[in-house]
This record gives C-alpha cells, structure tokens and sequence, in this order.
C-alpha cells in the first residue's frame, strides 16, 4: 500500500505544482511581454489552468479518503493555508469571467499574478505544516 499511496500523491503533486506554475506563468507573461493582441484566448487557458488547480488540489482530499478512509489530519497553520489557496482559486476565476463575461477595459494581470504568486507561497506553508 506504501507504493500506491506514494504513487497517487506524487503524481497529484506533480499535475498541482507544474499547472500552479503556469498559472503563475502566464499573467506574468503578459505583464512582461504586453502583447498587441486580444487577450481571450489566454484568458480562457488561464481559466482552464485555475479549474485544474482546483481539481488536483482537491484530489488530495480524495486520495485520502481512498486510501486510508479519511482527510489528513491538518494543523490549523494548514488549514488557513488551505483558506488562502482555495480564495485565490476563487478570486482569480472571479476576476478572469468577469473580464471574459463583461469586457471590462483592462485585463488585471497584477492581481492573477499576485493571486497566484500568493496561493503558490501558500502552498509551501501548506506542505510544511501538514
């Protein structure tokens, strides 16, 4: 059972800290770049990149029920890191539908950088005190 619990969070882990990375990545690019394009596109991608965010993180939750019937025992430090991942998650799709669904004038692609910069350092609390 060791391997299959080692297998199912590494591979979990592996899918959540490289698609965090792109989520960090991407509005990063636009800051750095400022392309001459319409941004729907990416911001359709970058929705899809929070959803996959969303998904593997709560796949950790379900791994733990799979594998040993319960959710981990976290530290409250845990717990409030988990708060700000999962607020992050939520601000950042706010934020991206409500440019896609209302055109507002201008992208906010400090605010996804700093939402995903902050739920990446989150993350590390995360790791640490759990």
């Amino acid at each position: 059972m060791a391997a299959l619990d080692a297998l199912a969070y590494s591979s979990i882990q592996v899918v959540h800290n490289l698609n965090g990375a792109v989520a960090l990545g991407i509005p990063l690019m636009w800051l750095w770049y400022r392309p001459h394009r319409e941004p729907r596109r990416t911001l359709l991608l970058l929705a899809l990149v929070w959803v996959v965010q969303a998904a593997s993180g709560a796949l950790f939750g379900v791994a733990s029920l799979a594998l040993y019937g319960a959710l981990p025992d976290l530290h409250p430090v845990a717990w409030g890191a988990l708060a700000v991942k999962v607020s992050c998650v939520a601000a950042a799709l706010g934020l991206i539908l409500s440019h896609l669904m209302f055109g507002t004038p201008a992208v906010p692609w400090p605010a996804l950088t700093a939402f995903a910069a902050l739920a990446l350092a989150a993350a590390a609390v995360l790791r640490w005190a759990s």
